[in-house]
């Protein structure tokens, strides 16, 4: 069992439980945000490395200021702090595999 300090000072027993589809999202989410594209272009899969998490990411490139290997570096930072952060779960690797090639969205200056 885990004590997690309550902010009122009480310490409060008890641990958080994640199914494996809602982990899943979490990871979408994550991955999708530091890749700056939408959810339907993301695919995750996870797998147990020794109790840490394996993520599998793929996603297209997107044509920017940044090279592509700036933009995985970026992504894999992203899911290894996400999943921390909002999982509490370790990430012992990230393979971001290129599935194509997408256009940054430009933004209209009115």
């Amino acid at each position: 069992m885990t004590t997690v300090e309550h902010p009122a000072g009480r310490a409060q027993r008890g641990r958080n439980t994640f199914s494996a589809r809602a982990l899943q999202r979490v990871t979408v989410g994550v991955a999708k945000d530091a890749a700056q594209l939408s959810s339907r272009d993301v695919t995750v899969s996870l797998a147990d490395d020794s109790g840490s998490l394996r993520v599998a990411v793929a996603l297209p490139a997107v044509i920017a200021a940044s090279t592509i290997t700036e933009q995985g570096e970026c992504v894999r930072a992203g899911v290894i702090q996400g999943l921390e952060d909002l999982a509490g779960r370790r990430v012992s690797a990230v393979d971001i595999r290129f599935s194509g090639v997408k256009q940054a969205a430009q933004r209209r200056v009115s």
